[in-house]
Order: C-alpha cells, then sequence, then structure tokens
C-alpha cells in the first residue's frame, strides 16, 4: 500500500484524530510511532522511537553478503550497497575508497534476492 493509499483511506474513513491501528499475524495493535527511513515511513507500535533493523528490512529484496566478498561478487553479479538511511545504489557505481567508506559507515552489502 503506497502512502497516499493510507492517507486516502484516512481521510475518505473520517478518522481524523482518532488512533491509527494495524493487524500484524492476526493481532491488531495501536501504531504510535512513524519512523521517516529513506523515501519510507515505518509504523510501530512502540511507544519510543526506535532505529530500523537494516538487515532485516533489506532481506526483503536482497541477499546480504558479508564485506570480505564484495569484490569477487562483484565479478559474477551486480552488487549493491544497502544504506543506513533505507537506500541502495550499485556498487559498480562507486570508487573503491567510496566502497570501504560506506562499509565503515555501517552500510551492508547485497545481490538481489531471486527468492523474493
Amino acid at each position: 500500500m503506497t502512502g497516499n493509499e493510507i492517507i486516502n483511506a484516512i481521510n475518505e474513513a473520517n478518522t481524523h484524530g482518532e488512533e491509527v491501528l494495524i493487524e500484524h499475524n492476526g493481532k491488531v495493535k495501536v501504531i504510535h510511532t512513524a519512523v521517516k527511513f529513506g523515501n519510507k515511513i515505518i509504523l510501530s507500535d512502540r511507544r519510543e522511537q526506535f532505529s530500523p533493523n537494516l538487515k532485516e528490512y533489506f532481506s526483503n529484496w536482497y541477499k546480504i553478503i558479508p564485506f570480505d566478498k564484495v569484490l569477487k561478487t562483484m565479478l559474477a553479479e551486480t552488487v549493491y550497497v544497502l544504506r543506513q538511511d533505507g537506500t541502495s545504489v550499485k556498487a559498480s557505481d562507486l570508487a573503491m575508497p567510496d566502497i570501504i567508506k560506506e562499509y565503515e559507515n555501517q552500510s551492508l552489502f547485497g545481490t538481489l534476492d531471486s527468492a523474493n
């Protein structure tokens, strides 16, 4: 569901000022927190602010690979830099010093996961 679809559903239901609920695995919970993550918003039932689990998030689309396998993997497949802000970029678009800097900045690396 896109952000516009969520906003439209809220406007059509005339629920301004009401709690927003979410169903997950058969349980209905109140949304307490919204975190901007890249160009996305993550809704949470936690009352406190949180940082998204980067590996869990990117595992929806990518097979995460260790940094020491990046160069070898780049010879056979497209490797992506999976950044802390939720964005990704092809590693081949970066110079080697920039790839190292991404690693130092806690970015992950991955290939497209064909299973997803």
